[in-house]
């Protein structure tokens, strides 16, 4: 219940804040799905999950730094929202198991391949590690960066693909290479009006 009224509010200020522009939700698959996106600002959650269809039975579900699950009260609203934490700069086995099981189990994974807010570093390896292992679609997602109220905000929905799988089982620079796609094709999107 939370998750639809908050859902319902961030639809209708973000609106009339930002007149946010979504382009290519046709690009969305029904089923699992991976969505990767650029990150330069706290709010690119909610636009990406407004232009998923925030409100929809096939709600995403997200990472969240760990940090922001210290206090219980905003821990719990964090959850209710869909978001689980991940404990950055570590191969976090819980949290590579729940994103493994949202999307074995037909559900919508949303995160962030940087990792971190305007990260000069590049895609994390992980974006790549799972969208291997899960073998499911990614759909990568451009936000436009510099966000003020009352500029136009636009999120653009790419075309799914599945990164190329090396013969065998993959490994870290596999994983690194799948990643580094993901990041390419996102990036790739900002041209488009």
């Amino acid at each position: 219940m939370l998750y639809f009224l908050v859902g319902f509010f961030s639809i209708i200020i973000f609106k009339i804040l930002y007149f946010y522009k979504i382009i290519g939700r046709e690009n969305l698959p029904e089923g699992k799905c991976l969505v990767c996106a650029n990150h330069t600002g706290l709010s690119d959650p909610v636009f990406v999950a407004i232009a998923m269809g925030l409100c929809t039975k096939n709600r995403p579900r997200f990472m969240a730094k760990a940090e922001l699950f210290k206090n219980k009260l905003f821990a719990a609203i964090m959850r209710s929202l869909g978001a689980f934490p991940v404990k950055r700069g570590t191969a976090d086995i819980g949290a590579i198991k729940e994103s493994l099981k949202i999307l074995s189990s037909n559900g919508r994974l949303l995160l962030f391949p940087e990792g971190t807010r305007n990260s000069a570093d590049g895609a994390k390896a992980g974006a790549g590690m799972l969208a291997l292992r899960s073998d499911c679609e990614v759909v990568p997602v451009y936000v436009s960066p510099g966000r003020k109220p009352f500029h136009r905000v636009r999120v653009v929905i790419g075309e799914p693909f599945r990164p190329e799988k090396p013969e065998g089982k993959p490994g870290s620079a596999d994983y690194q290479t799948a990643a580094d796609e993901i990041l390419r094709r996102i990036y790739a999107l900002e041209s488009k009006r």
